[in-house]
């Protein structure tokens, strides 16, 4: 196995083509481990991180890719530099790109590579799938060499598969939840001029993408600072992805709107038989007609009846909201692993033997 590394934006685009056939021969083939993703996200929230993309070949031929950086951070009150995943919360899926015909081998590369690179204290592995192909060979390899690591639980998310017709589906829903929602569509109606529109996005000039950002700033989300016109890095994001990947078809914008008024949005990007909703916001001004259930209930009854997916994957927490629409979860976990320094062997004591003792003492006042 050769070992090779890419720090800069260029390096990354050149290894585009190459990249995309291999992920096709991957185990988890998802659009957020494609290089438009991963060139979009750098361009919006790599800062002041230095890239340090491993690429792993085997007789020449590219059998694997893990998008890393390395950045300075705090743990506990105290500086580190770690080495970590390019993704944050926006990142549905998050793992190492291997031919899956040698997923282990070439992730002992990787590891064996990370390890070895010096003035690093962490080795941090983010919102891994637990039963994903990432997980098992990473604590393998753990415990192969006697690393100090640990683990802590992440994002869980339910999905949906699409395997059966619509009314199939939502009659298996609980009784309670469909009256519920019938009861809203109803109001809805009742009100008028309520209507639901899919956008097929080519582009971040396209004006479904101005209303999106126009709907996010009249949300929840504009207290909290979070929404899309307050955000400059997500909004960023978002336009970015869209130039990147709305040529190729995969991206649209559901859009519900209240008399011509758009005033619900949810964002699509379909890749691989899969619908990742990255992004949901609604006006508030019309919490009233619920326009976010009405929206959720349109958009489910249209993938069933086109049936053109095979999953939708919420992208969430385990919400009410998404639970009722199902229990089907993914489990996450965040992997870090320590170095043999002084400064992270003091700081895995604390992380993974002190503050659990502590916390088995009733101090969570204490530690919080």
């Amino acid at each position: 196995m050769q070992v090779s590394v890419i720090s800069d934006r260029d390096g990354l685009l050149s290894a585009a083509g190459e990249w995309t056939s291999l992920l096709e021969k991957s185990s988890g083939c998802a659009v957020s481990l494609t290089p438009e993703w991963t060139a979009a996200w750098w361009d919006n929230f790599g800062a002041d991180n230095r890239m340090h993309l491993v690429v792993v070949r085997h007789g020449g031929a590219l059998v694997g890719v893990a998008p890393m950086m390395e950045a300075a951070a705090s743990y506990r009150g105290v500086h580190i530099r770690k080495i970590t995943m390019m993704a944050n919360g926006h990142s549905p899926v998050v793992e190492f790109v291997t031919d899956r015909a040698m997923d282990a081998e070439v992730q002992n590369a990787i590891l064996s590579h990370l390890e070895a690179l010096p003035g690093i204290d962490m080795i941090e592995l983010p919102h891994l799938n637990d039963n994903g192909s990432a997980c098992a060979p990473v604590l393998d390899y753990i415990k192969e060499r006697g690393l100090r690591y640990g683990i802590k639980r992440g994002l869980e998310s339910p999905y949906i598969p699409i395997d059966t017709d619509w009314e199939t589906f939502f009659r298996s829903k609980h009784q309670k939840f469909r009256k519920a929602i019938r009861h809203k569509l109803n109001r809805a109606a009742k009100c008028g001029g309520v209507s639901v529109a899919k956008a097929t996005i080519m582009g971040a000039a396209d004006h479904a993408v101005e209303e999106m950002f126009s709907i996010s700033g009249k949300s929840w989300k504009k207290k909290a600072g979070t929404d899309l016109l307050s955000d400059g890095n997500a909004s960023g994001f978002y336009r970015s992805l869209c130039d990147a990947l709305g040529p190729k078809g995969l991206i649209s914008i559901w859009l519900l709107r209240k008399d011509s008024v758009p005033i619900a949005f949810e964002f699509h990007i379909t890749h691989n038989g899969v619908v990742y909703p990255l992004r949901a916001d609604y006006d508030e001004s019309y919490a009233d007609i619920s326009p976010g259930s009405v929206l959720e209930y349109s958009i489910a009854k249209s993938l069933f009846e086109e049936a053109r997916a095979r999953e939708y994957y919420s992208c969430g927490h385990t919400y009410m909201y998404l639970l009722n629409w199902s229990k089907l979860t993914r489990k996450h976990v965040t992997i870090e692993i320590f170095s043999g320094n002084i400064r992270s062997t003091t700081l895995h004591i604390i992380e993974y033997k002190i503050i659990p003792c502590l916390r088995r003492l009733g101090m969570n006042k204490v530690l919080s």
